[in-house]
Parts: C-alpha cells; structure tokens; sequence
C-alpha cells in the first residue's frame, strides 16, 4: 500500500512539474494537442487513484 501512495505522488509531482512531452517536437497539432490533453489527464487520475487507494489501504490496515 505504501508503494502504491509513493508511486500515486512521484505522479502528481512529475505531472505537477508539467514534464509531460508527448508527442512531436514543434507547434502542437489540434490532434496532437488533444491527444497530449487526453494523455496528461489519464496520468493525473491515474495518479490520484494510485494515491488515494494506497492511502485508503495504509488507514485499512492501521484501524486492524
């Protein structure tokens, strides 16, 4: 579960620090642009579920 909030965080960190490059170099495309939006937006959930089911876990464990 701790792995789980670690990785949640690293996530939101790297997403907060905006070092997501997807896609080609040069002036984003509409599509481009979209799918680098899709993409982004994945991650971000993607982390915040990591970190709010590991923290749902860690409290489980510690009310046992």
């Amino acid at each position: 579960m701790i792995v789980l909030v670690v990785l949640g965080a690293i996530g939101l960190l790297i997403a907060r620090a905006g070092r997501l490059s997807f896609g080609r170099p040069g002036p984003p495309s509409k599509a481009d642009a979209t799918w680098v939006g899709l993409q982004t937006f994945v991650f971000v959930w993607g982390s915040v579920f990591l970190f709010v089911v590991g923290l749902v876990g860690l409290v489980v464990q510690a009310l046992r």
